[in-house]
């Protein structure tokens, strides 16, 4: 009789593996979330489509596609367009096309707990930023695999953020990734681009 025991490492792996399995083969896909950061919650959405995609707020859409990020700010009426940001994997708002590609290079991952999350019973996932000093304790449903919670704390600056997943909704045909700039047509145009 032999006993097999599985280490914190390699569940939490296992998790993180389904995960983003799941993520990558869902095609184009929208995610709907509530962001709580120092106090401060906003709802949004955004879409993801191959390496373009919209974060959609109350207060600001970005857009990046074909490489050019498009931040419109509905409140200031101004459009910022300039070259894409670089990948910050693991952080939903600043690369969701990323999100949740934990790669082992990126970050130190072990698996903390079972919990309760609303209604539905979650694994609990702590991972360590090794370069970028983010770190972060994840959600996942037991039972679809699916993200439903993500808090971020940044040691650098000594903050810290919650996204709640309200909704993955896979396979969607219209992404509205690319603004449509005729909309914007009274707001100042701020081009970064040389």
């Amino acid at each position: 009789l032999s006993v097999l025991t599985v280490s914190a490492d390699e569940r939490s792996a296992e998790i993180l593996d389904k995960l983003s399995n799941i993520i990558s083969n869902s095609g184009n896909y929208r995610i709907d979330f509530i962001s709580t950061v120092e106090g401060h919650s906003m709802e949004g959405y955004y879409i993801v489509s191959g390496e373009n995609y919209r974060i959609h707020t109350p207060e600001m859409d970005i857009f990046c596609a074909d490489g050019i990020s498009y931040q419109i700010d509905g409140i200031n009426k101004e459009i910022v367009i300039e070259p894409a940001p670089e990948a910050d994997k693991g952080d939903i708002l600043s690369d969701p096309i990323h999100a949740f590609s934990f790669l082992d290079e990126d970050y130190n991952h072990s698996f903390v707990r079972q919990a309760e999350q609303g209604d539905k019973t979650c694994l609990v996932i702590r991972l360590e930023g090794k370069t970028n000093r983010q770190n972060i304790q994840l959600y996942i449903d037991a039972k679809t695999s699916l993200p439903v919670r993500a808090e971020y704390f940044l040691e650098n600056i000594n903050s810290e953020a919650v996204i709640e997943v309200k909704g993955f909704t896979p396979r969607i045909e219209k992404t509205d990734i690319v603004p449509d700039m005729k909309r914007y047509e009274y707001y100042e145009i701020i081009d970064f681009r040389q």
